[in-house]
C-alpha cells in the first residue's frame, strides 16, 4: 500500500511539474496571465463568496419549510446545483472566445448547463419520491 501511495505520489507531482512547465512557457505576457487567473480562480471564488451564502440561505429556508423526507434530496440538489453553475460559469461568460479563433469555446454552454441542471434536478426527484415512498410503505 504504501509503494501505491508513493508512486500516485510521483505521479501527481510529475503532472504538476509537467503544469508549471507548460505555464512557463506559454504564457507570454500580462494578458495570457490574466486570462489564466480569471479561468482558474473566477469559479472558486464565485462559488465561495456568491453561491455558499446564498445557498445556505436556500438550505435554511429548506430546512424550515420542506417536509423532512425532501429536505436531504433538495439541499444535495442544491449543492450539485452551486457546484455545476461555479465550474461552467468561465464557459457561461465567454472568457476566452476569440472572434479570431471560433473553434475556441464553440459549443452551447448555456444549453450544456441547462440540461445538466435538468439532469440533477430529475435525480433529486426520483431521490425524493422513493424516500417517500419507501417511508409510507
Amino acid at each position: 500500500m504504501r509503494i501505491v501511495r508513493l508512486l500516485v505520489g510521483a505521479a501527481g507531482l510529475a503532472g504538476i511539474g509537467y503544469g508549471l512547465f507548460l505555464a512557463l512557457t506559454t504564457i507570454r505576457g500580462w494578458s495570457d496571465l490574466i486570462a489564466v487567473a480569471l479561468w482558474f480562480g473566477l469559479p472558486p471564488v464565485i462559488f465561495d463568496l456568491i453561491m455558499v451564502p446564498v445557498l445556505g440561505g436556500i438550505g435554511i429556508a429548506v430546512g424550515r419549510w420542506a417536509p423532512p423526507r425532501w429536505r436531504p434530496p433538495v439541499i444535495t440538489g442544491l449543492i450539485i446545483s452551486g457546484a455545476v453553475l461555479a465550474v461552467g460559469s468561465p464557459f457561461l461568460a465567454g472568457f476566452g472566445r476569440r472572434p479570431d479563433n471560433p473553434s475556441v469555446l464553440d459549443r452551447p454552454y448555456l444549453l450544456g448547463t441547462a440540461v445538466a441542471l435538468a439532469v440533477v434536478w430529475a435525480g433529486i426527484a426520483v431521490w425524493g419520491l422513493l424516500r417517500q415512498r419507501t417511508e409510507k410503505g
